[in-house]
């Protein structure tokens, strides 16, 4: 099994649109990606009279995987954003027996621990400013030397 890398993508500005519009589900983005590793979601809390069905897609309710979110229920599942700037997820279903569609739209911001590889930038950076200082001290002293 691989290890999870280093980079992490975080769903930032998540937009989510209903056709038709409606107000009892509430959609949001959970969590982030690891590289190689998964992680973030889309969770729906149903607070619709009927169940919500998502034709493709399979979630989570209760720690069971279900086809359908039911009344006052919530349903999670993963979505994959490692490697994008941004994401769409189109929702094709129904509420009841009316056609719904969600449309989660977001961007992906990649985070990484930011070190340089190597450690190059550390030492180019740290060491920069001690050659300046020594730069400095060796041209003070030579004029002082030919004051004298």
């Amino acid at each position: 099994m691989a290890e999870c890398g280093e980079i992490s993508y975080v769903p930032e500005d998540v937009e989510v649109t209903f056709s038709p519009v409606i107000d009892c589900l509430v959609v949001s983005v959970e969590g982030e990606s690891k590289e190689g590793c998964g992680g973030a979601e889309i969770a729906m809390i149903n607070n619709c009279p009927d169940p919500v069905v998502f034709a493709g897609w399979s979630f989570t309710c209760n720690g069971a995987t279900c086809n359908s979110i039911p009344a006052g229920q919530q349903g999670t599942t993963p979505i994959d954003i490692e490697q994008k700037e941004e994401a769409t997820f189109t929702f094709d279903g129904s509420l009841g027996l009316e056609p719904l569609q969600v449309v989660v739209k977001m961007t992906v911001d990649e985070q990484s621990p930011g070190c340089a590889v190597g450690g190059a930038g550390l030492h180019a950076t740290s060491v920069l400013p001690v050659a300046v200082v020594v730069a400095f001290l060796g041209l003070r002293r030579a004029m002082r030397r030919r004051v004298r």
